[in-house]
């Protein structure tokens, strides 16, 4: 049973594409880090900060939606 030409080549080829692949997947996760997405609603009076990994930084309630006697609970 003869192997095909070049089998080794093309496996060395396929380990190469995929480390490089790996390394950009690491480098593309880095930046999500650095990239800050902020949501608004009832006309900015709810804020809400979150990178693009899905994490919330922060929210920002205006003081005229909130009951003065909820903001513990909040």
């Amino acid at each position: 049973m003869a192997g095909f030409k070049g089998g080794n080549n093309n496996m060395q080829n396929l380990m190469r594409q995929a480390q490089k692949m790996q390394e950009e997947m690491e480098k593309t996760a880095e930046l999500l880090d650095d990239w800050e997405i902020v949501g608004t609603a009832a006309g900015e009076a709810v804020v809400v900060y979150m990178n693009a990994k899905k994490i919330i930084n922060g929210i920002e309630l205006d003081e005229s939606i909130v009951d003065p006697t909820d903001v513990e609970m909040l």
